[in-house]
């Protein structure tokens, strides 16, 4: 965007005002005097504004052209945005900005920004917008963007970790899940399904109008009931199944004593020697006496079986011999072979437990608890019974399985922030962030404090102790790796290595330590880019006292991008100055670490 001021650049003198002003700006930044483009600027009045400039420079600009003191500003969408000044004119010379990754078309809302800098109201009472033709310029595309409306406010809002632990701070999980029920996120999702929603509702009022003659008069109303129903039925279910399986352990267990002989599934009889519970499951301990019957060994085996494999057991027992080596003594064997043929094997289904028994009494109690309850809800005398708690094939019944699709694909919507909050959830109580009860730990605590685009890896340098506390150059640039940047190391770095061992050194240890993390986070679906080496190079240089000029050109990077680098590292630093309380040693570290990193031009008096 090139934004013309009033008049002409036809070639003129500085005039008081503006001289005046230029030289009180620099009068306490000597570092810009020597600027490439401050001759520009002052011999014909025009200044490039991107992100590659220093700050400090595109402070300059924005004061001058607020001034009025600018006949032209070359700038990118985004000056449009953030900063208050007006232009007679606006030249667009392409109708797509670059985005980071690639070139995309103007929304209307970025387009409108931009040519409303020209004729800004209450600062001039005129203003011109110029289509510059050219291979990017695509008319049709501004003629319609001109046409649109503004776009929509879009919710940003994405769950990470830092969010996960300071909304710990103040609430319990559950409560977390109103809070993003209610968020607009979660409206504006729901709300882009139009279709579905409307799917739904129609669904909805083809249900209610099968419910004239029915005790449920509404949707709702019947959803309700017919879940209370479902899941008391399968209370039930659950309940006589385990009185089923119950009523055969309760039966058999005061039968199998010492000598007692039973049987299995299978058909192999044993003998039993005595009771005896495996992890917490009743069993017994005994002997297999198969082969005695059929005449084949005589050898002593002990087996542990399941109480629920014994399917039956004889009516008669005998007697278990005091001493046994590795072979059944003769008579013995002979008494156990008499014993199985002569007496009868009860069924363990013929078997019916102690009455009196607690166990037995508590499940019947319950069992009747709950076919009271399911006989007094109102659908037992409702006329649509079969057609909706048990007819499957009814018409209302595929009504109410498809609005229960839509429900389901909404609440999915619905939650999709609370599911993630939970995915996060669970990673921070593996690592021993947030307690089972979901209430955080001392380490949480401290942690919360990280606002921070990774906060596990610095806070897992803190508990190992990778960062220093007594070296502000080391700690500053240990620091640097953890601003998000796509740039990777350059192989300008490895030439450097040799001359800096002991910082590669302790970022070799750096990543050392947090790789099994890294690891692990990947695993789980957060994926982590590996640690470039190249950002604490450059912090490190310029922490010692390097000048802006050697830092800069020794690293190969844009002013811009080394200054936001300054900037973002420094505003890392400062998270952990919050740590007083807890790590006061690295919290007055990194308040040194910053002092060093905001020098002239980063820092400056206003």
């Amino acid at each position: 965007m090139w934004a013309l001021q009033k008049g002409d650049l036809e070639k003129e003198p500085m005039d008081y005002e503006f001289s005046s002003e230029l030289l009180r700006f620099l009068e306490n930044k000597s570092f810009l005097k020597n600027h490439r483009q401050l001759q520009a600027l002052v011999e014909a009045r025009v200044g490039a504004h991107h992100g590659g400039q220093l700050p400090i420079w595109k402070v300059l600009l924005e004061t001058m052209m607020k001034k009025g003191h600018l006949k032209a500003i070359f700038s990118t969408s985004t000056v449009a945005a953030g900063v208050n000044f007006p232009a007679r004119t606006v030249v667009l010379f392409q109708s797509d900005r670059f985005n980071g990754e690639g070139f995309v078309e103007l929304t209307s809302t970025e387009l409108l920004q931009m040519t409303g800098r020209a004729g800004r109201r209450g600062m001039d009472k005129i203003g011109f917008v110029l289509l510059y033709p050219g291979p990017y310029q695509r008319p049709d595309v501004i003629y319609d963007l001109l046409k649109s409306p503004p776009g929509s406010v879009e919710s940003q809002i994405k769950v990470n970790f830092s969010m996960v632990l300071n909304l710990l701070l103040s609430h319990k999980p559950a409560e977390v899940m109103e809070v993003f029920a209610n968020s607009l996120a979660t409206y504006q999702s729901i709300a882009a399904q139009g279709d579905l929603l409307e799917k739904r509702d129609r669904i909805r009022q083809k249900i209610e109008t099968l419910l004239v003659n029915a005790r449920c008069k509404t949707f709702d109303e019947l959803m309700l009931l017919r879940d209370k129903y479902k899941n008391t039925e399968r209370d039930l279910e659950i309940l006589t199944n385990e009185i089923a399986k119950e009523s055969k352990l309760l039966a058999l267990e005061p039968l199998v004593k010492p000598g007692a002989i039973f049987r299995t599934a299978k058909g192999d009889v044993f003998v039993v020697v005595r009771k005896e519970q495996v992890r917490g499951r009743a069993g017994i301990r005994c002997w297999r006496v198969t082969p005695i019957l059929e005449g084949k060994s005589s050898k002593v085996r002990s087996y542990w079986v399941r109480l629920e494999k014994v399917t039956g057991i004889l009516d008669a027992k005998v007697e278990i011999p005091e001493e046994i080596g590795r072979l059944f003594p003769e008579p013995w064997m002979k008494i156990v072979k008499h014993v199985c043929e002569t007496g009868t094997f009860m069924g363990v289904e013929e078997l019916e437990p102690d009455e009196t028994n607690e166990r037995w009494k508590e499940l019947n109690e319950k069992a009747r608890e709950v076919k009271d309850l399911l006989n007094k809800f109102p659908c037992n005398g409702c006329s649509l019974r079969m057609t909706c708690v048990e007819g499957r094939r009814s018409k209302l019944r595929k009504l109410i399985k498809k609005s229960m699709v839509y429900e389901n694909q909404l609440h999915a919507i619905q939650y999709y922030l609370w599911k993630e909050f939970q995915r996060h959830l669970e990673l921070l109580k593996a690592e021993g962030y947030v307690s089972k009860d979901g209430e955080l730990t001392s380490d949480g605590i401290w942690a919360s404090r990280l606002r921070l685009d990774q906060p596990l890896l610095v806070s897992e340098c803190i508990r190992t102790n990778v960062f220093p506390d007594n070296d502000p150059v080391l700690l500053s640039a240990l620091m640097a790796p953890f601003v998000n940047d796509r740039r990777t190391d350059k192989a300008g770095d490895y030439a450097t290595y040799k001359a800096n061992g002991k910082l590669y050194r302790r970022f070799s240890k750096l990543t050392k330590k947090l790789n099994p993390l890294i690891r692990r986070l990947n695993k789980e679906g957060f994926p982590c880019s590996p640690l470039s080496f190249w950002p604490a190079l450059t912090i490190y240089l310029w922490a010692s006292g390097e000048s802006w000029d050697e830092t800069r050109l020794e690293c190969g990077i844009d002013e811009g991008d080394l200054a936001m680098l300054i900037f973002r590292t420094a505003d890392n630093l400062r998270q952990l100055t919050a740590l007083a309380d807890t790590h006061p040693e690295l919290a007055n570290c990194a308040e040194e670490a910053i002092n060093l990193l905001l020098r002239e031009p980063i820092s400056y008096d206003q």
